[in-house]
Parts: C-alpha cells; structure tokens; sequence
C-alpha cells in the first residue's frame, strides 16, 4: 500500500485484531534537502464550515485501484490520474495475491542468477517506479534456491513475507525468519538462501535505486558462476 507525498493518510485497523504496519520511506534524503512538512491540523468542509478532523473522510471506494487499474494495458481515460499523489503512483494499492499469480505463472523459469524470479511494483500509468525515489519488488526463492553474490550502489530493505532462510551481507550470515527486515547497505555484496527444500520463500524488497539512477550513480557488479566479478551495470 502507498502513501504517495502530499497525499494525506492515516492509518487504523478495521477490526479488533492488533495490525503491524512495516513503513518505508525517503526521509533521510528529503531531510538532508530540508524538504519536509507536515500536515497537523487537518479540516474537511462540512455544510459550508471547515472542521478540523482527525481521520479523513474517504473520497474514493475500497476497489478503486483494482477497478481503474487492475486490468494491465487498460487505463480509463475519465478518472484522476493524480489523486493526492501529484508524480507518485495513483495505484494506491496493490494486492499481494495478483503478485503470488506472476509467481505461479512463472515458477518454473530460470529466473536471474543474482536476483531469482523478481517483479518490480510500478505506475500503470506511467511504466516507471512507484515513487520517484523509491521502487519495490517481490522476489520468489524456489526451495533450496540461492543467489549468486551481488553488489549495488543502492540499499536495500528486505523483508520476508513468507519463508525462512538466511542473507550473507558482506561475508556475514544473517538467518531471516517470516517479518524479520534484514537490511543491505548500499556497496555491499549480497546472496539470499532458501533454507527449505520443501516451501518456497518470498521476500519483498525496497530500494532507493531511483534515486541513484537519476543522479547518475546507480551501478551493480555480480559474481559469476566461477566466482569471477563481472559488471553488470
């Protein structure tokens, strides 16, 4: 789910249930560029008078991404493309089972050696990342899969949604259960291990790769399956 900049949000759960929410953001280049504010105070217009609030009230329906936007190629013409969102994604929401059907359908490819199955969340409306200086992914680890070592200039954040397995960062081993959120450092050397034979493991990712590719810094090198480096990027 999205909270695109500029878009007022809040968050809540809907039952009695407790929720854990994993948010990440671009906060520490945003606040190095003193380019943060805030929205304290929030009013709605409520019979000609301006109340303040604190949730806001829902101008779209729950469907509304998958509805607009859930058919890939298809986009209304009629609707708002730049709800609250301005250049981030108007796809406020997308659906972890629509990611687990990419999955299935292509279980049985090869995949890439450095980053296995891997499926990138962009804009419908405009082919790019989610945000202009975030991007996220979903990568599938077969069972007993690992990934040959690779290095970027981004950072990662790494958290699985399902499986157990574990990350070398660097040469150091880092066991991952389910919502464990390893991190990678930008300029460190990476290799994700399934650690079942049985149950694949799905790790969902975010990167700050779009930043890095506008200022012309994004790179990667990997390890072959000799062991050389090679570019890549």
């Amino acid at each position: 789910m999205l909270t695109p900049n500029d878009a007022l949000h809040n968050h809540g759960t809907v039952t009695d249930e407790q929720a854990v929410n994993l948010s990440v953001l671009d906060l520490p280049p945003v606040e190095t560029l003193s380019a943060i504010h805030f929205v304290h105070n929030h009013t709605e217009l409520e019979h000609g008078v301006m109340v303040k609030k604190k949730v806001q009230a829902a101008r779209y329906p729950s469907g509304y991404s998958a509805a607009v936007y859930g058919m890939g190629g298809l986009t209304p013409r009629w609707v708002d493309q730049e709800r609250g969102g301005g250049p981030s994604s108007p796809m406020y929401v997308y659906r972890w089972e629509a990611m687990m059907e990419i999955f299935a359908r292509f279980k049985e490819i090869d995949g890439d050696l450095h980053e296995a199955p891997m499926v990138e969340y962009t804009d419908p409306t405009r082919g790019g990342s989610v945000f202009k200086t975030i991007t996220f992914f979903a990568q599938m680890l077969r069972p007993g899969e690992k990934t040959l070592p690779l290095r970027q200039t981004d950072s990662l954040l790494v958290a699985p949604f399902e499986g157990k397995g574990y990350s070398v960062i660097d040469g150091q081993r880092f066991d991952w259960n389910q919502f464990d959120t390893p991190a990678v450092p930008g300029g460190s050397w990476c290799e994700h291990h399934n650690g079942s034979d049985s149950d694949p493991a799905y790790l969902f990712v975010a990167s700050d790769e779009p930043t890095l590719k506008k200022l012309s810094l994004y790179k990667s090198w990997g390890h072959t399956s000799s062991g050389d480096i090679v570019r890549l990027l």
